[in-house]
């Protein structure tokens, strides 16, 4: 059996009982990565402390998953048209669980170094799995977001549990056994949800709608990574994320540590501190993707984004200038967050509307598989800014990534680049 995703604004596919689990336990997938991205920023000191590294080279950690995270988003168009789209989930939910006991387990630094790995390709399973499955529904925009807003919920509380546990002195290991009970109950409510269906996404173009296509279309259905990667516009668009989602990590990643060992303050509230990061990025999801799936700004999604991005640097700014100030300080990282909040999805919605049915899962393999290095480049120049200049450099280089994503935004929306696709 297969389930058809059509693309016309008139088609209700989630309106049955069936249809919202099913898409509830797909948002459970971006909880989940979400809850280990945001806990792990709170237990890196830790982390770092138990196999004696420095803050440089913390980069390895960000470098195992990264590469993880690379390897099974490039191949996930791939993997899920030659075993399934349902495969390539289950694939990512025993990856994560078997990550997840791996770390729990305390094992040596190069095990431990093995299972990041092991845990970059089961977020990048859930995550590229649950965008393909979104991708093809019909109003997508708000939807994305919505499926993103579920990662920043998890990136809020993720930070929340890590600090509790670390307060109860019970070791920082223990946080991946709760991930792994998440893991579990995440396989149950799949195997419920979807049982034994076939979710086939990659060939669910209508018929009459593929008697239609070209000769040159016909050819990028033979090979479509081949064709997505002649675009212009999706390389500005995956340049354009790969520097976002090097902002979104350092923040997440870099300001518990900034927080403990600049100002100093407690373990307690600099864990909620961070947790108005994920805060303001799950708000800015919620409100602004639903503000930005509105008509009028569908069709000025420049400046929208460009307001997005100048939000997060005064709110970079803020800490920069008031760092002693809690309250300044909450404040500063929430409009990083909310501002952060509706790049990401909505940069997938612009190119899903634009770009071929048929191209579509292989744009979004190549986004996220290239943009994902962010997590390792960016993170790994903060950790040697924060070793050589000290930890006021954190926020400043926050503002100078802001800064170049305004001019990536001005070339990736730019009409001529639009019409190129």
């Amino acid at each position: 059996m297969k389930i058809d995703f059509p693309r016309s604004a008139e088609d209700k596919v989630v309106s049955s009982p069936n249809q919202k689990f099913r898409l509830t336990i797909i948002f459970g997938f971006f909880l989940l990565v979400g809850l280990n991205s945001g806990g792990f920023g709170v237990i890196l000191p830790a982390f770092s402390l138990t196999y004696g590294l420095t803050k440089g080279d913390s980069g390895w950690l960000f470098a195992a998953i990264t590469i993880g995270y690379l390897s099974a988003s490039l191949t996930g168009s791939w993997v899920s048209a030659r075993f399934g789209l349902r495969n390539f989930l289950i694939s990512g939910l025993l990856l994560f669980g078997a990550g997840s006991l791996a770390l729990w387990l305390l094992p040596p630094l190069g095990v431990a170094l093995l299972a990041r790995l092991v845990l970059g390709l089961a977020g990048a399973a859930l995550e590229t799995g649950g965008n393909f499955y979104v991708a093809y529904l019909p109003n997508n925009t708000a939807i994305l977001n919505y499926l993103h807003a579920l990662f920043g919920a998890g990136a809020l509380i993720g930070p929340l549990v890590a600090s509790w546990i670390l307060d109860n002195k019970w070791g920082w290991q223990n946080l991946f056994l709760v991930w792994l009970v998440a893991t579990l109950v995440l396989a149950i409510g799949f195997r419920l949800a979807f049982g034994s269906l076939s979710i086939d996404v990659l060939s669910s173009t209508p018929a009459e709608d593929k008697l239609l296509q070209t000769e040159e279309q016909i050819a990028a259905t033979r090979n479509p990574m081949r064709q997505a990667l002649k675009h212009p516009t999706i390389w500005l668009a995956t340049i354009f994320l790969l520097v976002y989602v090097g902002g979104e990590t350092v923040v997440g990643s870099w300001t518990y540590t900034f927080l403990t060992e600049g100002p100093r303050y407690s373990t307690t509230l600099s864990g909620w501190l961070v947790s108005t990061y994920w805060i303001g990025l799950t708000l800015g999801r919620v409100v602004l993707g639903w503000l930005i799936a509105r008509p009028f700004f569908v069709e000025r999604n420049r400046l929208v984004f460009i307001s997005c991005i100048l939000i997060s640097i005064i709110g970079a700014g803020q800490i920069w200038l008031a760092s002693e100030q809690p309250l300044i300080v909450g404040m500063g990282l929430f409009l990083i967050g909310f501002g952060y909040g509706p790049i990401y999805p909505t940069t997938l919605a612009i190119l899903s509307r634009i770009v071929d049915p048929h191209l579509i899962s292989s744009a979004i393999s190549l986004i996220i598989g290239l943009s994902i290095l962010g997590v390792t480049i960016f993170p790994w120049i903060a950790g040697s800014l924060l070793e050589s200049g000290g930890l006021a450099t954190l926020f400043p280089y926050i503002m100078v990534l802001g800064v170049i994503m305004v001019g990536l935004v001005l070339l990736f929306l730019r009409p001529a680049a639009k019409s190129k696709i």
